[in-house]
Order: structure tokens, then C-alpha cells, then sequence
């Protein structure tokens, strides 16, 4: 009987645990694949005025993009007549496409030459690892109280399993019919 109890209060509290319905920061939605453009729609129209305020405006844009954008910090920006020139030192092969493709989609870029270094310095490199790293720690530790809230459950479910288990005289007035007492243990 006492085995019975226990078994199911602990189903009932690891379900409970389960229902918990948190998503861990580190964790990323799929990226599902971009249509590809038609040759219409890859190939807009050039205008025919260009301006140095557009080509600033341009670098600025994309310089603030950079900016935010982890792996292509130190990129910079030039622009002459639509033309984006991209300079500069990338941490992954995935940023410099990241930063070609964005420099791309910016209205007034006609075309984007890529002249980023990628980083071989392995300390800068392993920094943003380390930052990734210290966020995860810190999102562990945003959730030990949770998780010490659901030890103390568990805990508290398992110890009146096992105060109903010991308690006799309960047991005696439920199964006073021999075959259920025989049915239960």
C-alpha cells in the first residue's frame, strides 16, 4: 500500500514539474528559407540622381546596423555614388553574409562589395562565448526559485504519501471488505 501511494504522489508531482511551460533565452525559433526573388524583383531600377546626403544617409543606417549586430562590429561603411564598400574585421563567415545581405536591402545600395577580414585571433573570438555563457548562468540562476519552489512540491507530496501510508487506522476503515484489503496491498 505504502508503495502505491508514494508511486502515485510522485507521478502526481513530476507531472506538475512537467506542466511547467518556460522556455529557456538561449533557445532560437527555426528560420524557415526565404523565397527566392524573381528576376524582376532582384534587379530594381537604378536611379539615375545620386547624391553624397544619400550615400551618408546609407552609411549611417548601415553603421547603426553593425553596430547592434554581434560579429560585425567593427565593419565600416563607405558609399560613392550607391555603391557600399564594406571594410573591416567580421568574427564568422555567418556575419559577413549577415552584413552583405543587410547592406543589400538597404534602399539607394545598387551594389555591395565585400572586403571584410574574418578574425583568426581566437580572444576575440571566444568573447561573445563567454557573454552567451554568463547570460545562460544568469538565466539558470533566475530559475532556482522555481525550481527550489518545485523541490519543496515534491517534497511535500512524497512526505504525505507517506504519512497516509503509515496511517493504519485509515487503511482499516477503508478496506473492511477482506477481498478489497487483499486487492489494495
Amino acid at each position: 500500500m505504502h508503495h502505491h501511494i508514494r508511486l502515485l504522489v510522485f507521478a502526481a508531482a513530476l507531472n506538475a514539474l512537467c506542466a511547467v511551460d518556460a522556455q529557456p533565452a538561449w533557445s532560437q525559433a527555426e528560420q524557415l528559407p526565404e523565397p527566392k526573388p524573381s528576376q524582376e524583383e532582384a534587379a530594381p531600377k537604378i536611379s539615375a540622381k545620386t547624391s553624397p546626403q544619400q550615400d551618408r544617409a546609407i552609411e549611417r543606417r548601415l553603421q547603426q546596423i553593425f553596430s547592434a549586430l554581434e560579429g560585425a562590429e567593427d565593419v565600416q561603411v563607405s558609399v560613392r555614388a550607391g555603391v557600399v564598400v564594406l571594410t573591416g574585421e567580421v568574427l564568422s563567415q555567418n556575419s559577413r553574409e549577415q552584413a552583405v545581405k543587410l547592406a543589400r536591402q538597404v534602399e539607394g545600395a545598387v551594389e555591395v562589395k565585400d572586403k571584410t577580414k574574418l578574425v583568426r585571433d581566437v580572444r576575440r573570438q571566444i568573447v561573445p562565448v563567454i557573454e552567451r555563457l554568463r547570460e545562460l548562468v544568469s538565466d539558470i540562476i533566475g530559475y532556482l526559485p522555481l525550481i527550489a519552489f518545485a523541490i519543496i512540491v515534491f517534497l511535500a507530496f512524497w512526505f504525505l504519501a507517506y504519512l497516509i501510508g503509515k496511517w493504519d487506522s485509515l487503511y482499516r476503515r477503508f478496506t473492511t471488505n477482506k477481498f478489497l484489503a487483499d486487492f489494495v496491498r
